[in-house]
């Protein structure tokens, strides 16, 4: 046996009693995975909210056309003649609660019904999205309120000052189109 077989030999018991990974080596491996997730959770979260209001304001686009269709078939205001009045509904009256809609029901707000039947405003809170409440205004789809979130849920009454009356709808629409930036 020469000195070159020996060193081979020495060499691979080396190998073989070194099973595993260095401190040092495991150590790098948890400060990237950790680096990787820092930088990857924030884009996942955000994902997941543009999602949920997603949710919601589609939830306010079905529940507006539900709205709609029963204040046609005259079942808002037990109106069978289909002379509606301009009004301003919060969620917890019985009329609006009760409308069957696919989809998630709002926890609160209000709907202003123009005296079509139309849905011409309306901010509606979602439990599935626990940000900004959702305003609808007429011709548009619901989106989340960027301005006066706090107040917006707040149902709207109709004004009177230096000569001019707004009704609660007009006050309504106003505030629906502050929120979103209209």
């Amino acid at each position: 046996m020469c000195y070159t077989d020996i060193v081979k030999i020495e060499e691979e018991v080396k190998m073989k009693r070194q099973k595993g990974f260095t401190l040092i080596e495991l150590l790098a491996v948890i400060v990237i995975l950790a680096i990787i997730a820092l930088i990857a959770t924030p884009m996942i979260m955000d994902v997941i909210d543009k999602a949920k209001k997603g949710a919601a304001e589609s939830s306010m686009n079905g529940y507006v056309d539900a709205i709609e269709k029963y204040s046609v078939l005259g079942q808002v205001d037990n109106v069978t003649t289909g002379g509606l009045a301009s009004k301003v509904y919060e969620y917890n009256d019985s009329e609006l609660s009760n409308v069957e809609v696919k989809g998630e029901k709002p926890t609160a707000g209000w709907v202003a019904i123009n005296n079509k039947g139309y849905v011409e405003a309306a901010a509606l809170k979602f439990n599935s999205y626990n940000g900004a409440p959702i305003v609808y205004v007429t011709g548009s789809v619901g989106k989340a309120a960027t301005k006066n979130a706090d107040t917006i849920l707040t149902k709207p009454e109709a004004t009177t000052g230096e000569g001019t009356t707004k009704t609660a709808v007009e006050v309504a629409l106003e505030n629906a189109k502050a929120a979103i930036g209209q």
